[in-house]
């Protein structure tokens, strides 16, 4: 079979081969396809067109006719407009069409065709809490995102959701679309997420007299920086410590800022880009605990299957699939998404040696039974009624 797969961004992404979690995942199914014998063409946004090969796969990058200074209005946005270029750039011959944002099904979406859903985009309640032309913004993209999200779920024949709260929206909104929802966790690769990684050197020997805090998440407001920021300044005046930061940011200085004024920000490290597989073990392993603050859009986050499979214990917040992977009390310690919760769970975890060892050891026995990059595979076949190559 000919399967095109419709990306947001896959290589290449802001000059990186491969940038974060949604393109490991698109990476990973297209090998599946691969291995099972499907020729495979990912058909990403780009700043320019062209076609190339990445590991076998075929690449049509292609430029959205949506002007930058018209999505800045929140009128529109990559999720409502980029559906509009799949019957211009699909192949013809396409026998099998996958949307790795299931948003871009609209407004050609058909039955015949499959999406993955990384986490609801409109639960963040930042333009609910006050009033402003920001906030009408805001609730007017969440406003449409939801509506869009309403199409592509009525007329997609499948959608893969890595998190358990679109199954959920949907049994309260539609329960006549419930059996199109396929719950298929994100993984965790063993190969390169285990106990064995050598940790990050420099960062062992720099700071090897303090608790290292690691947050291993895009530094944005959704991904909850300030809330880092803030619980760190808020435990930091009685433990050492020091908070590491990988991660791409425009809003960098913003942050560094807020250390600064906060009094910590010789003890809040910017770590800038760290590459996925390369980098990202050794950091995990050289860390004590991995803090996830994140106050909305989350499915079932790699860095927090990671952490686990590193023997790592987390601290995160109870927003979208973080609780379907960590368990209060049992291999982190989940708070609400704020820095007062936050803190006093962080300060909980750096305080009691005995609780990070025992939630470290029933994190490692979670990855690996729960979240095998087999068991993934196992299902996504499933999912694309896919039979196991000889």
């Amino acid at each position: 079979m000919k399967f095109n797969i419709f990306a947001e961004n896959f290589v290449g992404y802001r000059g990186y081969k491969i940038f974060a979690g949604a393109e490991v995942l698109l990476l990973e199914l297209c090998k599946v396809l691969l291995r099972a014998g499907h020729e495979v063409r990912v058909i990403q946004i780009g700043t320019e067109a062209r076609e190339f090969e990445y590991e076998g796969i075929q690449v049509r990058q292609i430029c959205s006719p949506i002007p930058a200074a018209l999505n800045k209005t929140g009128l529109t946005s990559r999720f409502h407009t980029n559906g509009f270029l799949l019957l211009k750039y699909l192949d013809h011959d396409v026998d099998h069409v996958h949307l790795h944002y299931f948003y871009n099904a609209f407004p050609f979406g058909s039955n015949g065709m499959t999406g993955t859903c990384h986490g609801i985009e409109w639960d963040c309640p930042d333009p609910y809490e006050s009033f402003s032309l920001r906030s009408l913004r805001d609730r007017m993209s969440f406003w449409t995102m939801k509506r869009i999200a309403h199409y592509a779920i009525r007329h997609l024949g499948r959608i893969w959701a890595n998190d358990q709260t679109l199954s959920k929206y949907v049994q309260s909104w539609a329960p006549q679309y419930r059996d199109k929802i396929w719950y298929i966790p994100n993984f965790v690769d063993l190969n390169f997420f285990n106990q064995e990684v050598r940790p990050n050197v420099g960062i062992v020997d720099r700071y090897d007299n303090r608790i290292k805090i690691l947050v291993p998440k895009f530094h944005t407001r959704e991904r909850g920086t300030d809330i880092a920021i803030e619980a760190f300044a808020r435990v930091r005046t009685n433990e050492k410590a020091v908070l590491l930061l990988p991660g791409f940011s425009s809003h960098e200085s913003v942050y560094q800022k807020l250390a600064y004024d906060l009094g910590v920000g010789d003890d809040v490290v910017f770590l800038g880009h760290q590459d996925h597989f390369e980098q990202m073990p050794g950091l995990y392993a050289a860390s004590d605990i991995v803090l996830i603050p994140s106050r909305c859009r989350e499915g079932t986050a790699f860095a927090a299957l990671e952490a686990m499979a590193c023997g790592k214990p987390i601290v995160t917040t109870n927003v979208g699939g973080l609780t379907d992977v960590v368990v209060d009390g049992w291999n982190g310690l989940v708070a609400r998404p704020n820095a007062e919760d936050v803190a006093a769970k962080l300060s909980r975890m750096i305080q009691d040696a005995e609780i990070r060892s025992m939630m470290a050891k029933r994190a490692v026995e979670m990855a690996g039974s729960l979240y095998s990059k087999e068991m993934w595979e196992k299902r996504v076949r499933e999912f694309f009624s896919i039979q196991q190559a000889l």
